[in-house]
């Protein structure tokens, strides 16, 4: 009997296909307020107003920079959160003492309420910049609880309206632990999938920065039209024209 499913993969890839076309509109909104601050109105012979223009795109431009700075923080601080839970959860235990089996279930419980805090921070930061490929990442993030929330809510990890999530330290406790491996390891779990993904945010604030620092830090900077996002240049084509 046939299912009326969509593959992983096909839904991947239009994921990455919205996420390509919101992150060349994001980098067309930074190259027009780069035009805006770098080009000079020749009707207007008010320097005041030329000037005034041209603070208000720049602090636009820095905030931009502070919150994907934030971005990338966050993301590489769930990644790393991630592979400590994961890794932690791969020891076997058979062989431990009663004692040292108490511990190592009181750091399992410890990584992931360190791992739950680093989401919340990933997905505080999306929300500050989330147009663009960000607002797909922050989609995927969330879908990604949506599809494990039945487990993680019978272990105590729930979500509000916002996606921040929430950690019943007396329900985590008295999770079985292969359901709390299910969930946290290999990359197929809830913790693998936001690792993965968290990879990409880096990727795509990197590259943001990049044309920010550019913008802020040197006065004779453009790019094409089109832009750019990190799904091309991975791919080896769609690079930004820098003009110094």
């Amino acid at each position: 009997m046939q299912h009326n499913t969509i593959s992983p993969l096909i839904m991947q890839n239009r994921l990455l296909s919205q996420a390509r076309s919101g992150a060349r509109a994001q980098s067309a909104a930074i190259g027009s307020a780069i035009q805006r601050t770098n080009s000079k109105n020749s009707g207007d012979s008010d320097s005041v107003k030329n000037d005034r223009e041209t603070k208000k795109n720049n602090k636009l431009l820095e905030e931009s920079r502070e919150n994907f700075t934030a971005l990338k923080k966050a993301a590489e601080e769930v990644r790393e959160r991630s592979k400590k839970l994961q890794d932690i959860l791969e020891k076997d235990i058979e062989n431990m003492t009663e004692e040292e089996a108490a511990k190592y279930r009181a750091s399992v419980e410890e990584k992931i309420t360190d791992f739950v805090n680093g989401y919340n921070s990933l997905i505080r930061s999306l929300n500050k910049e989330s147009g663009g490929a960000n607002g797909t990442y922050l989609k995927q993030l969330k879908e990604y609880f949506g599809r494990s929330s039945k487990l993680l809510g019978e272990m105590g990890i729930k979500a509000d309206s916002e996606g921040i999530l929430s950690v019943d330290k007396e329900l985590l406790a008295a999770a079985d632990l292969t359901d709390l491996k299910t969930a946290f390891a290999g990359k197929s779990s809830f913790a693998g999938k936001i690792s993965a993904r968290a990879e990409d945010i880096i990727a795509n604030a990197q590259t943001n920065l990049g044309i920010l620092n550019k913008s802020l830090n040197a006065g004779n900077y453009t790019y094409n039209r089109t832009g750019s996002d990190i799904y091309d240049i991975l791919n080896g084509s769609g690079k930004y024209d820098v003009l110094s």
